[in-house]
């Protein structure tokens, strides 16, 4: 594989698989392992930075949303663009768990 800064490509829907280290893709980074092999096989496009090794896939929305801003900007050119995926994370509390007292078991006489 060529040795660039970053790359991408588009997947037109899931293709899982499992892989072994031997057994990469020929377009597949070098420093991929395991996790990104999962990520490198779903649906949309998928782009990494060979620098930070990292990966990521972004569904349609996202990339048309990242398209957009791509064309109405030039300093992206220079300065580059963070590629982010948002994600909701859900807090709650569990209330403790208080003792259950034994019943005792009502005797007739």
């Amino acid at each position: 594989m060529n040795e660039s800064t970053w790359g991408m490509c588009f997947n037109q829907s899931p293709k899982y698989r499992r892989y072994s280290q031997s057994e990469k893709e020929l377009n597949c980074p070098d420093w991929f392992e395991e996790p990104q092999f999962r990520i490198w096989q779903e649906e949309g496009l998928i782009v990494w930075n060979n620098i930070d090794k990292k990966i990521e896939a972004l569904n349609g929305s996202y990339t048309l949303m990242l398209l957009s801003q791509l064309e109405s900007q030039d300093n992206w050119k220079t300065e580059g663009i963070p590629i982010t995926k948002q994600v909701a994370e859900i807090s709650y509390e569990i209330p403790p768990r208080g003792r259950r007292k034994k019943k005792r078991a009502k005797t007739s006489d």
